[in-house]
């Protein structure tokens, strides 16, 4: 992954952005508004900027990276973790880097929630939502497993595989 976001960071249709963000493939409800939010704190003078995680369910969060602090990465250095989640690398060495974690919106603080696509059960949950709803946010889609705890409790058990190996 983390040859891919330098590739697509050189084409030219983006070559004077100063900011990218980060949004995985497995996580089709981010949140419009905490994006928002992220981008109103970007500055020079920050090097990463994302939610604080373990408020939110899995699957609505965004990242934003500061494009020259992410191109003086020495990809030479990075393990596979570091290459695979590409901004882990950012905030595990946060004494080198200035990375701020922006606290959730208040709809979404709910941890014990999936929305993320990753097992056969969160599937069956994200089809449920894109039925019931033309558009969906993750707000939406989290309001909507609130109220139907029988659907919130489909994925419940699905466990999220860490990002880096037990040892």
């Amino acid at each position: 992954m983390y040859s891919r976001f330098l590739k697509a960071l050189n084409d030219p249709r983006v070559l004077r952005s100063s900011w990218f963000c980060r949004i995985t493939a497995d996580s089709p409800l981010i949140s419009v508004d905490l994006a928002s939010r992220l981008v109103a704190e970007a500055t020079d003078r920050i090097d990463y900027i994302g939610a604080t995680l373990h408020e939110m369910p899995l699957g609505v969060a965004v990242e934003l990276v500061n494009r020259r602090t992410f191109e003086d990465i020495d990809g030479d250095g990075l393990d596979s973790a570091d290459r695979e989640h590409v901004t882990l690398h950012l905030y595990e060495h946060a004494e080198r880097y200035r990375c701020l974690r922006v606290t959730s919106p208040a709809e979404l603080r709910h941890p014990e929630l999936r929305l993320t696509l990753d097992y056969n059960e969160d599937y069956r949950v994200l089809r449920e939502i894109f039925e019931q709803f033309r558009e969906p946010t993750a707000e939406a889609a989290v309001a909507h497993l609130l109220s139907h705890p029988e659907l919130a409790r489909t994925n419940r058990e699905c466990v999220q595989k860490p990002v880096r190996p037990e040892t």
